[in-house]
C-alpha cells in the first residue's frame, strides 16, 4: 500500500510539475503574443502612414507635373517674345533706313518723329506738380462736416 500511495503521489508530482511548465510556456507565448500584436499594430500604422505619404507626394507630383508643362508653355511664349524683342533691338540698333520691313511693321510716325527731333533739349520741370494739372483753389474743396463722427455698421 506504501508502494502504491508512493506511486500515486509520484504521479501527482509529476503533473503538478508538467501543468507548471506548461503555464510557463502558456504565460511566455502569451507575452510573445502581445508583443507580436503590438508589432502588428505598429506595423499597420506604419503602412497606413506610408500610403498617406505616397498618396500625397503623387498629389504633389501631379501638380507638380502641371506647374511644370504651365511653366514650359510660358518659357515657349517668353522665347518667341525674346526673339521679337532680340528683332526689334537689332532693327533699332541698326544703320537701315527700312528695318520696319525686317520686324514686319509699319512705319510707327509719331516714334520716327520722336527719333527726328532728339536734337531739342528736353524741358526740365522745377517742381513735383504735374504742369497739365490745373491749380488747387480752396474754393473748390467741399465744406468741412460739423459735428462728431459716428460709426455706422452694416445691418
Amino acid at each position: 500500500m506504501e508502494y502504491l500511495l508512493h506511486h500515486t503521489h509520484t504521479h501527482k508530482d509529476h503533473a503538478r510539475m508538467r501543468c507548471d511548465m506548461q503555464e510557463i510556456v502558456i504565460e511566455s507565448l502569451r507575452a510573445h503574443l502581445a508583443a507580436v500584436h503590438s508589432d502588428l499594430a505598429s506595423e499597420c500604422k506604419m503602412r497606413f502612414a506610408t500610403r498617406r505619404r505616397v498618396s500625397r507626394l503623387k498629389a504633389k507630383d501631379a501638380s507638380l507635373e502641371t506647374l511644370t508643362t504651365e511653366m514650359e508653355a510660358r518659357i515657349e511664349e517668353l522665347g518667341d517674345d525674346i526673339e521679337d524683342l532680340r528683332k526689334e533691338n537689332e532693327a533699332l540698333l541698326s544703320d537701315d533706313d527700312n528695318y520696319d520691313e525686317d520686324m514686319d511693321m509699319e512705319p510707327d510716325t509719331e516714334v520716327e518723329a520722336f527719333i527726328n527731333n532728339e536734337d531739342e533739349e528736353p524741358e526740365v520741370l522745377m517742381s513735383d506738380e504735374d504742369p497739365e494739372e490745373p491749380p488747387f483753389n480752396d474754393e473748390d474743396a467741399p465744406p468741412a462736416l460739423e459735428g462728431p463722427v459716428v460709426d455706422v455698421e452694416d445691418e
